[in-house]
């Protein structure tokens, strides 16, 4: 893949469809990658340091939010723990630590090219009789916008938490879940509101890239009977939408977590046809065939779509999004910054803030109904909460950063390899003509087996709960796969861990613009077929993007991994 579709030199004029791609203000294609400021402007629970459980819930049966679990009940127990003028004086604070100057330097420093900026309708629109709009909260927008220019990134605003809940569930921050947006005519209203001043306001900033709208509605199969006024919504949404603003790519979201894309049958935009689709996902393996709906799409509306969010390890991360900027779909990795819990490494968050040292005691009166902490007390630990949000104070994580973006201190899995090379054609071949077990890539030829001993706990023909990570890559002579690396130097190597049969031996290529050279061409070391062993390549290349080729020339080899450094 060319790498200026990711530069940020293209980060320039208003971002908007042309066809199937995004282009710039020049009418060049540019290819989003970029990080969810989650937890910022709309706090969810898991985030802040509170349990994942009892977890985001979306049934008609229940309807009560668990105490904690979303921004306004995180709010409230500020409110009766500190005060109500240190509520009010809280907020502003969490916003500025969270997502200051220095976060957006790093977002930038690390080679994203753009934010999803998610913001929460209560923020933005007094919850009081009659439309007010919260100038403080626009300001703090606005400063962000303008820090998103200096560092020369798009700021795509996403409405994370409409008016009265949209998604029902705690994401959305609603008074409860149930998703009142589609039945109450009053928060549908008021939302359309927000929508119209929103584009009003930020019209002709052309380092805002685009609007998100709205997060993850009808998130659940009992809410479907709401898809027809799901699809009435965005039509009128986009309608007074260009009232005001006719520059920015308006994209769309399905309903179920943003997974389904049957709602859009339509140009959903017939005025300007500047719209695209956002999907999300987590953890689904990392092949071709996840991408299949939103490529059909794609190709029926003629429209773009954009994989906005979408999470998951280091491993998950260097494969999903190799494929999908194959298809050149740009991508948004959930989420930028969270609290350093247990349940942070299950995003994998690039940044992380430690919690308060007495936390402990602020979730056993939330939640078991434990010692009150004194006013005074408690004002002490949420200042120290709002301290540790800043970036100078926070764990940075590159090797994740590094990992979606396939940079040096990436780890790739042997059998998430390269599909498609620039010009479009395969970039492997095998000849294995009996598919696999695990429904993993089964229409490529490669043959794909299990590391030694792994033996599943959820049945045979069985992918999903990360099994995908115990797969190897068995090559057979004239086989080979390729691997593409970003920003190689002269001090760049590459670790490929493997096992083989007796008399198997490997060639293995670098290729770069500039120049291809042979990194190993021989013998492997024979020794027990389930003992792993490391070929140590250096590449001692300056390059943007350098693809790895390793082909069997002769007996079986067994890839697991390349590690990049």
């Amino acid at each position: 893949m060319d790498t200026k579709l990711f530069d940020r030199a293209r980060v320039k004029g208003f971002l908007h469809a042309k066809g199937r791609i995004m282009v710039n203000g020049d009418g060049e294609e540019i290819i989003l990658r970029g990080l969810g400021a989650g937890n910022w402007n709309n706090p969810e629970g898991f985030m802040i340091g509170a349990p994942m459980e009892p977890r985001m819930t979306a049934s008609k049966e229940n309807m009560m939010n668990p105490r904690l679990d979303r921004g306004r009940n995180f709010s409230a127990l500020i409110r009766e723990l500190c005060g109500t003028k240190y509520e009010r004086a809280f907020w502003p604070k969490w916003f500025a630590n969270h997502l200051g100057e220095a976060d957006i330097r790093q977002i930038a420093k690390w080679g994203y090219n753009s934010v999803r900026l998610p913001i929460d309708a209560m923020f933005f629109l007094y919850e009081e009789p009659g439309i007010t709009f919260n100038e403080a909260s626009f300001a703090m927008l606005d400063k962000v916008l303008g820090w998103c220019e200096k560092y020369q990134i798009y700021g795509i605003i996403d409405l994370h938490a409409a008016v009265g809940g949209q998604t029902a569930m705690g994401c959305d921050n609603g008074v409860d879940s149930m998703p009142h947006l589609f039945f109450d005519e009053e928060s549908r209203e008021r939302t359309l509101r927000l929508c119209e001043e929103l584009a009003r306001r930020y019209k002709d900033y052309t380092f805002m890239g685009g609007w998100d709208m709205i997060n993850e509605p009808l998130s659940r199969v009992v809410w479907e009977e709401y898809l027809p006024a799901l699809k009435e919504f965005y039509k009128e949404m986009i309608a007074r939408m260009r009232k005001h603003d006719t520059n920015h790519i308006i994209l769309l979201n399905g309903h179920e977590k943003s997974e389904r894309v049957d709602i859009f049958d339509e140009d959903f935009d017939p005025e300007c046809h500047n719209w695209g689709i956002a999907f999300h996902n987590y953890g689904a393996l990392p092949q071709e065939e996840l991408f299949i709906p939103y490529l059909e799409k794609q190709a029926e509306l003629d429209v773009p779509v954009w994989f906005s969010e979408g999470g998951g390890n280091d491993l998950w991360m260097s494969a999903i999004y190799e494929v999908a900027v194959e298809y050149h779909i740009g991508f948004n990795t959930w989420c930028y910054k969270m609290a350093a819990t247990d349940d942070a490494k299950i995003f994998s968050p690039y940044v992380r803030h430690p919690l308060p040292k007495e936390w402990g005691m602020i979730l056993d009166y939330a939640l078991k109904g434990g010692v009150r902490p004194s006013y005074e007390h408690a004002q002490d630990i949420f200042d120290e909460y709002l301290e540790n949000l800043k970036l100078e104070n926070c764990e940075i994580y590159d090797i994740g950063a590094n990992s979606a973006l396939r940079k040096p201190g990436c780890t790739i899995l042997a059998v998430a390899y390269d599909r498609k090379r620039e010009d479009g054609k395969k970039a492997f071949e095998g000849g294995y003509g009996y598919g696999n077990a695990f429904h993993y890539r089964i229409n490529d030829g490669m043959h794909i087996v299990t590391e030694p001993g792994f033996i599943s706990k959820y049945g045979a023909l069985n992918s999903i709960r990360g099994e995908w990570q115990h797969y190897e890559l068995k090559l057979h002579p004239e086989d080979y796969a390729e691997y593409t690396l970003q920003s190689t130097t002269k001090e760049s190597y590459i670790d490929i861990v493997y096992r083989n049969s007796s008399s198997a031996s490997l060639l293995i290529i670098g290729c770069g613009k500039e120049e291809s050279k042979i990194l190993y061409n021989g013998n492997l070391i024979s020794a027990d077929e389930n003992e792993y062993k490391t070929l140590h390549l250096p590449l001692k290349t300056e390059e943007d993007t350098v693809t790895i080729r390793i082909k069997c020339t002769n007996g079986t080899a067994f890839l697991k991994k390349i590690i990049y450094k």
